[in-house]
């Protein structure tokens, strides 16, 4: 049985995916299997598309990109809330649970 190959897609292209989506369920965000399904994108790009989208919002004056266990992707609404991200990234943890 042959595998069906997913179509490859730029990381910009995965970003422009993903920045569109979460700009429509803003302000809620989209836990991954969420992603995925309205995106269209496989697991790995869903999971390289924040990353070059966090760059491209900083450049284009968007609000923060962030992940977190309570809302998983999702635009930063408050500069508490992106404070509180970053001082937890610093911090080497990926989890903001006690921060929610």
């Amino acid at each position: 049985m042959q595998r069906r190959r997913a179509k490859r897609l730029t990381p910009d292209k995965s970003a422009d995916r993903i920045v569109r989506v979460l700009f429509e369920a803003r302000p809620a965000g989209l836990f991954l299997p969420q992603l995925l399904l309205a995106t269209q994108l496989t697991g790995s790009q869903a999971r390289r598309g924040p990353r070059r989208a966090r760059e491209r919002a900083a450049g284009e004056g968007w609000p923060p990109l962030i992940w977190t266990w309570a809302y998983d992707y999702h635009f930063a609404g408050e500069e508490d809330e992106l404070e509180r991200w970053e001082r937890s990234r610093l911090r080497g943890k990926n989890s903001m649970r006690s921060a929610f």
